[in-house]
């Protein structure tokens, strides 16, 4: 369970630096394209969206980190009722 939590997690990391480096890219496209308003308000939009689609990735990945200490760091715990937690969750 725990390596799966892991995987979930990476995967998050990946998607947060695609999308860090599509930020960047659009960027460096408003920096070329300064002044053309047309594409200036499109690549703004793109950029929200990105924005907005990252900031729930860093709250997802957020969210898997603490989850994941909540259920592996007490080792009192009952793992069977983590892992029924952990599926509830998700």
């Amino acid at each position: 369970m725990r390596a799966t939590l892991k995987k979930q997690e990476w995967a998050t990391i990946e998607e947060i630096a695609d999308l860090e480096a599509k930020i960047e890219e659009i960027e460096a496209a408003m920096l070329e394209n300064a002044s053309d308003y047309g594409q200036l308000a499109t690549l703004q939009r793109d950029l929200d969206a990105a924005n907005e689609t990252l900031l729930e990735k860093y709250e997802r990945y957020e969210y898997l980190s603490e989850l994941e200490d909540k259920l592996f760091s007490n080792q009192k715990y009952d793992k069977s009722l983590a892992y029924a937690r952990l599926f509830i969750f998700m």
